[in-house]
Parts: C-alpha cells; structure tokens; sequence
C-alpha cells in the first residue's frame, strides 16, 4: 500500500483513530482549495469525523462558507465550539 502524503498506512491509521475520538477536533487550512478537488474532500471528511474547519489568511476557498463545519477565521475560537457530528448536540458528549 501506497504511504498518503509520505505518512506510513499505520500512522494514518493512528490518526483517524484519534481525531475520530477527539471531543472537539479541528483542522486549520490556508491554501487547501488551490486544488479545487481537495476542497469538496476536505468538506466530506470534515463531516464525517465531526471536524471544525477554520481558515488562517485564506489564499483559496478551502471549506464552503455555508458548511456546518466552517469555524471561521480564528483558530483561537476553538476552544469552545459546537459538536458537528450529525445527531449529536453540543450538550450532549
């Protein structure tokens, strides 16, 4: 099997795993959407592990301003954000 991004499958594996038992996980993109093919990756990704996105001086459209997921442009907020993952509030974890 191929290593993703140079990251061996184990590690990859690894992370999923964390990031899918994370409590509130984010992710933080600059210029993801210079590839207009990663950002509807990026948007399917972040919904289903429950991700909040945010951008930091955004060079590209990287996550659909309307997206559940969208946490705006300041990392910082994060926090305390809302849960995403669908049927889940964020009162309930």
């Amino acid at each position: 099997m191929a290593a993703i991004g140079g990251l061996e499958p184990a590690l990859v594996r690894a992370l999923a795993e964390e990031l899918l038992e994370a409590r509130h996980p984010i992710a933080v993109t600059s210029y993801l959407g210079r590839n207009p093919d990663a950002v509807a990756a990026l948007q399917e990704f972040a919904e289903l592990a429950g991700v909040r996105v945010f951008e930091s001086t955004p060079s590209h459209l990287n996550l659909p301003r309307g997206s559940p997921c969208f946490g705006g442009f300041d990392a910082g907020a994060a926090q305390r954000v809302e849960v995403v993952r669908p049927g889940l509030h964020a009162h309930e974890e």
